[in-house]
């Protein structure tokens, strides 16, 4: 294991090398020499999973964990984002060279350098990937108060992955919720930014000590991840109040 792990305080995250291609086997019993990546419990050590690298290749790449998501690269040009309770590829891209360089996420934007030639694929390449937009749904403006965009950001078979951006009016605020209520089944597993409290279809979110205030014309985001099953329709209206 090699350059470092990521945390999101529950699971630690990591990457194993198996640089010398030494034979080893995972948790459901497949033998490999190459690369995987999986988490742990952070309080029992106990493997939560853990997955070849897609494509048999061999990775030294430190991991970086977002939004229940995983960010982690290889010496085959590949970047990978992995579902973080899972392990399971959402997505991946080849670059230029080889990915040895753990990206730094900002602002709704993943910010990744590429190349490493030292047994790798050299490059000079910077890239920057934004979110996809997908469905959204606003609330009103408010008398005053605040705004809120839901939005969902990616989806796969039985479940997806959510934000809501809220924004102050002309004034600051100074605490907020936001509420929806759910017309297809879904439901939240994890959330992170917010608060939740859930009433069969009802959502709420409210405000955590960090994000309670945002300045006027500002923004917060909080996110979610969340089962579905047959359709997934955006929520409408999203509400925003402040007291």
């Amino acid at each position: 294991m090699q350059w470092g792990t990521a945390t999101d305080g529950r699971r630690v995250f990591f990457t194993e090398s198996d640089a010398d291609g030494v034979q080893y086997t995972l948790p459901n019993g497949q033998r490999i020499a190459y690369s995987s990546f999986g988490a742990l419990d952070a309080a029992t050590g106990r493997v939560l999973w853990q997955v070849p690298e897609p494509h048999g290749g061999r990775s030294i790449s430190p991991v970086t964990y977002a939004g229940g998501v995983v960010y982690t690269g290889s010496m085959n040009n590949s970047m990978y984002a992995l579902d973080a309770s899972s392990g399971r590829t959402l997505w991946e891209y080849q670059g230029a060279g080889s990915s040895n360089a753990g990206p730094a996420i900002v602002g709704g934007r993943l910010y990744w350098g590429n190349g490493y030639s030292r047994g790798g694929t050299a490059s000079t390449k910077f890239y920057s990937f934004a979110l996809t937009a997908g469905p959204s749904s606003s609330s009103p403006p408010p008398a005053g108060a605040c705004t809120a965009t839901y939005r969902v950001i990616s989806q796969w078979p039985g479940g997806f992955q959510g934000e809501v951006t809220v924004k102050a009016g002309p004034a600051p605020v100074n605490g907020w919720s936001v509420r929806w209520a759910f017309a297809s089944g879904q439901t939240i597993t994890q959330l992170w930014n917010g608060t939740p409290t859930t009433s069969g279809a009802n959502v709420t979110v409210r405000n955590v000590t960090y994000n309670v205030t945002i300045p006027a014309g500002a923004t917060t985001t909080f996110g979610f991840l969340a089962g579905w099953n047959g359709t997934n329709a955006v929520p409408s209206p999203v509400t925003c109040s402040s007291p």
